[in-house]
């Protein structure tokens, strides 16, 4: 299970404010992560149509392969907190490109990943599993397309719980730039002690609170509207 607050900012110097006031409260300077991210479907979109998303993230050479399944929240960005079913496995440089090749089939590569060891994490991979392999059964997949990402990770201490503040400039096209903030959490209580914060430090630096919907909607809207 994901569980993360997000929240849109309006430019690059709320962006660059921001970075530099987490870094002055933490102590840290933030490590930049250079990420690309392509998504796969069937050529009928059915994954999209059933608020799925399957992505292969590339980050400083490590190969990531990770399916979603749905969050009301990330789609229609009424709330900062968004909580939905996650499975992910790190793959190969060779079955990344294999996959962006569509010559591997995606799902055959989550299930390749280790079996997790909680009982409701059981309960989720299969539900979530299942679903997938029902909508795209009698289906080929193809990749999408890509956008790349550069994320600033700043870790910040708040009442002795360390949490990883991402702030991302995600660039959609050359002419488009989106910058937010997320933060993952462990689990659902600890989202008002985080807002609380964030609350405090966007007011200090005169920063509107709005959710942010999640990246991959945002890209298909742009590339596949239907």
């Amino acid at each position: 299970m994901e569980i993360e607050l997000k929240y849109a900012l309006e430019n690059v110097q709320q962006y660059d404010a921001l970075i530099a006031h987490l870094e002055t409260y933490s102590g840290e300077k933030a490590i930049l992560l250079s990420q690309t991210n392509a998504f796969f479907d069937t050529p009928g979109l059915h994954l999209k149509q059933a608020g799925l998303i399957l992505r292969l993230r590339t980050e400083n050479n490590r190969f990531v392969l990770t399916a979603k399944g749905t969050a009301p929240a990330d789609v229609t960005g009424d709330d900062t907190l968004a909580c939905r079913l996650e499975e992910e496995t790190e793959i190969t440089a060779e079955e990344a490109q294999a996959l962006l090749e569509n010559r591997m089939n995606p799902i055959q590569l989550l299930e390749k990943g280790d079996w997790p060891q909680d009982a409701q994490d059981q309960k989720n991979r299969l539900l979530l599993m299942g679903h997938l392999k029902t909508l795209t059964t009698a289906h080929d997949f193809t990749p999408l397309g890509s956008f790349k990402n550069d994320r600033r990770v700043i870790p910040v201490s708040i009442d002795n719980v360390v949490f990883r503040f991402e702030c991302d400039a995600t660039h959609f096209s050359s002419s488009h730039t989106d910058y937010e903030v997320e933060i993952e959490l462990s689990h659902a209580t600890e989202a008002p002690l985080v807002k609380h914060f964030v609350k405090t430090c966007f007011n200090a630096l005169g920063i509107p609170e709005k959710s942010a919907p999640g990246k991959a909607w945002r890209f298909f809207n742009q590339h596949n509207p239907v």
